[in-house]
């Protein structure tokens, strides 16, 4: 076939390949260069390059291949041959291999693959069935690599192996001469970071407020980015931290609930927190009533967007009075205003009391109904059956025998004392008061200690105007003032109610 001087395009795609075994674009480019030289064919630029997978289990989208064949099919691409390294450079996937084929078939391009040394022409039927075959094993070889990888992963997960990217806050130790996994430990640096998240979280901390802080004391992620509320939350809802090897190939994200072909497994790694701690993360970052929106880290005032306008229900902000002293007022219609320092000294007394005797309702609750009782039993035998099956399985597995069903039962367990955790704790304590403090006589000692954003998070939960016979005294709102003077002030406690809506 006489090609000589005609225009010509490459695409060169290199997979991600750590082991330096693939040859990278760059060097796909310089033979293409030679290849050039030695026929006299003229190279377009720029090429069509990427690096990324091409079989069916990529996740990216493959931009440079897409801008290919849309150029192929709008008749924007103005070369005879296209330059490939090697057959599965172009595609692993046979429905993309044969549009591909069809669309240069129509177009009258034909192939280079640097591979054969030689030119590859669609319309010829023997060529053509090159190009299929090629494509048709290069499929192969991606299912069967899945495979292997597939079987090698469920086998290290039922060992409690690690898998996968070192998680934030671990490092891996690996024998220098076979650079065999030894162990996987807590990174003396990044793993007291992922504690104080855990910590800060519980203590009613908003994640934007944790990025924040950690940034400016140069803190960063891994690789030196600056964290953000959508890292943290993800991080923080890992099994991982808990010490435990998850195998859940259907679940996509941590923000996803295992499903139910999910095992767990004892991890082989020490564990940064307990599982207490990772249970009420986790209920926090996945209450369906907290706030994700809005600018939760820049509030300053305890009240802002909470208190309310007695009169026309408008949420109270601060203001500047003359520039003497702040206030609560009604931005909107200008029904009423009041000191700040005075509500705010008034809401912190009334939610420490509110506090203070919410735990005598519960046990009152608990006493009647019998429920928490019920659960505290339920656990104890769910964590002796698991400890004693457990104990079997390392049994089995020391004298050589199967443990599968065993290990299935240990794993159902653990789901099944897990939810029996989050339930009993759910009794003991309200979910959306977990991790910010313990109701009952230990409040007045606590709530000056758990700092602003946990104060604010109390008061929003406290002073809602949920209603009766649910958790919180009411919206704390602020009546207007008769007109006349007063030789004494009107305290604030007369000033303001609790408004529920049924009340």
């Amino acid at each position: 076939m006489e090609l000589t001087g005609v225009d010509v395009a490459a695409y060169e795609r290199v997979s991600k390949d750590e082991s330096g075994v693939e040859r990278s674009p760059e060097e796909q480019h310089d033979g293409h260069i030679e290849t050039c030289e030695r026929f006299g064919w003229r190279l377009q630029t720029p090429t069509y390059r990427e690096v990324g997978s091409a079989s069916k289990y990529q996740r990216k989208a493959r931009a440079a291949f897409d801008r290919l064949i849309a150029d192929l099919k709008a008749g924007r691409f103005t070369a005879r041959v296209l330059l490939l390294y090697a057959s599965n450079r172009g595609s692993r996937q046979m429905e993309e291999w044969l549009e591909l084929i069809n669309l240069c078939t129509k177009r009258d391009v034909v192939f280079w693959v640097e591979q054969y040394d030689r030119i590859l022409d669609p319309r010829k039927p023997r060529d053509r069935k090159q190009l299929i075959d090629d494509a048709s094993k290069a499929e192969l070889d991606v299912a069967e690599m899945s495979q292997n990888i597939r079987r090698t992963t469920k086998a290290s997960a039922r060992k409690g192996l690690p898998h996968g990217r070192i998680p934030f806050g671990y490092r891996r130790i690996y024998d220098e001469r076979t650079r065999k996994l030894l162990r996987q430990e807590p990174d003396p640096v990044e793993a007291p970071i992922v504690r104080e998240m855990y910590d800060r979280v519980l203590a009613g901390h908003t994640l934007k407020a944790i990025a924040r802080d950690l940034n400016a004391r140069g803190l960063k992620r891994r690789g030196g980015g600056d964290w953000v509320p959508q890292n943290i939350a993800l991080m923080l809802l890992r099994e991982v931290y808990t010490g435990v090897r998850v195998h859940d190939p259907n679940r996509k994200s941590a923000y996803q609930p295992m499903t139910p072909e999910a095992k767990v497994t004892e991890g082989v790694w020490e564990p940064l927190v307990a599982k207490a701690t990772f249970l009420g993360v986790k209920r926090i970052l996945r209450d369906p009533g907290r706030r994700t929106n809005g600018r939760p880290g820049a509030v300053v005032h305890l009240l802002s967007g909470i208190a309310a306008c007695g009169k026309c229900g408008e949420l109270l902000r601060v203001n500047l009075k003359q520039k003497k002293y702040w206030r609560y007022v009604c931005i909107t219609n200008g029904c009423v205003s009041i000191d700040k320092t005075e509500l705010e000294d008034y809401a912190h007394e009334r939610v420490q009391q509110y506090l203070e005797k919410l735990s005598e309702h519960l046990l009152v609750d608990e006493a009647i109904d019998g429920e928490l009782d019920d659960v505290t039993a339920q656990l104890a035998d769910a964590r002796a059956e698991r400890d004693e099956t457990a104990a079997l399985v390392r049994e089995r597995r020391q004298a050589g025998k199967r443990t599968g069903t065993l290990a299935t039962m240990v794993a159902d367990l653990e789901d099944r004392i897990e939810e029996l955790e989050q339930r009993e704790q759910k009794l003991r304590t309200p979910s959306r008061l977990a991790g910010l403090i313990t109701p009952g006589p230990t409040v007045r000692s606590e709530y000056p200690g758990i700092g602003f954003d946990a104060q604010r998070a109390l008061a929003r939960i406290v002073l809602t105007p949920t209603p009766v016979g649910t958790l919180g005294l009411g919206q704390l709102q602020v009546l207007q003032i008769g007109p006349g003077r007063r030789r004494e002030p009107i305290q604030v406690r007369d000033r303001t109610r609790f408004f529920r809506p049924d009340s």
